[in-house]
């Protein structure tokens, strides 16, 4: 009788913690041509109670490897002093391929086939706090992951809109024909 108001009572307390909710920014799949940088930014919903900061985002499989994965997010943590706190507004955290921040990043294989794709499956890590976990050494709470579940796809190569030289003369021939026509009627 009293282990089972103690499991209880510990199933019910972990519930009772919500964990921060993450939307990947594209929430589809970032598509790239063969060789480049791609990746994923991120929103984050903060729990409403503790201070959160992310720790790890790990590979567990990636279906098709066309590329190389990298996680960014724990790089960051979170938006002040590498936490987010309970109550703050959604902090956005887009993908920058130059700075290398956001969610994850993931580079194309140069050779890779087009229209190749992949799934991702990643495990994100994170630590609650009672509060700052800058300015407060004690303030540990728990850890929890969040799973995670996204595509990365091998785009064609866009048709150049730029036209070609010989359209350039053409037009230049046009253009030369029609002020010579409007220069003979003066």
């Amino acid at each position: 009788m009293i282990s089972r108001l103690i499991l209880t009572l510990i199933g019910a307390t972990f519930l009772s913690n919500a964990a921060p909710v993450l939307t990947l920014v594209p929430s589809t799949n970032a598509i790239g041509e063969p060789g480049d940088l791609t990746g994923w930014g991120i929103s984050v919903t903060p729990d409403p109670n503790y201070w959160v900061s992310f720790t790890g985002v790990i590979l567990l499989n990636d279906s098709n490897p066309i590329g190389q994965f990298m996680g960014l997010l724990d790089l960051i943590g979170g938006p002040v002093n590498g936490a987010l706190g309970p109550g703050a507004t959604d902090w956005l955290a887009p993908f920058d391929p130059i700075q290398h921040t956001g969610f994850a990043e993931y580079l194309l294989d140069a050779g890779a086939a087009i229209g190749a794709t992949t799934t991702l499956d990643v495990l994100v890590l994170y630590e609650s706090f009672s509060d700052a976990p800058v300015n407060c050494s004690a303030c540990y709470v728990d850890s929890g992951s969040i799973p995670l579940s996204f595509t990365a796809e091998i785009a064609a190569i866009p048709d150049s809109t730029v036209p070609e030289p010989a359209s350039w003369a053409m037009a230049a021939i046009g253009l030369a024909a029609c002020f010579s026509r409007a220069a003979t009627k003066r």
